[in-house]
């Protein structure tokens, strides 16, 4: 289990250098959570957190009230989440072309999109 100094440690710096951007009083989203790096991170800034992935095992291991978490198939024919509204959304490492347009939509008024992927060319080198 990561520990917060870890949580610091080991958050992207893409969402470090942008979490600032956050306003108060909304909800984030972070979409595709895994191991709920952001999560953690962006919870630790006193937001409250929708952490969604398949499988959210490693996200129910973080004790921070801030953070919920939500077991969804983000990759169904359907967009899971297409009626809610968040003041962030934070995307790492998760690239799914098919309901991205959904995003910008999601956002509240003056809400944020940290989305960090990967490059063409990447899959000489690694996943996807």
């Amino acid at each position: 289990m990561l520990r917060s100094h870890d949580v610091m440690l080991a958050v992207s710096p893409w969402v470090k250098r942008f979490s600032p951007l956050i306003s108060q009083g909304g909800v984030v989203f972070d979409l595709a959570c895994g191991s709920g790096r952001p999560s953690e991170w962006i919870a630790g800034m006193g937001h409250q957190v929708l952490a969604v992935d398949q499988d959210i095992s490693a996200i129910k291991a973080l004790t921070n009230p801030l953070i919920s978490s939500k077991r969804l198939n983000l990759e169904a024919l359907d967009w899971p989440l297409a009626d809610l509204q968040f003041s962030a959304i934070v995307v790492t490492n998760y690239l799914y072309r098919p309901h991205l347009d959904q995003l910008p939509g999601m956002l509240q008024d003056g809400g944020v999109l940290m989305y960090e992927t990967f490059a063409q060319g990447n899959g000489d080198f690694g996943k996807p």
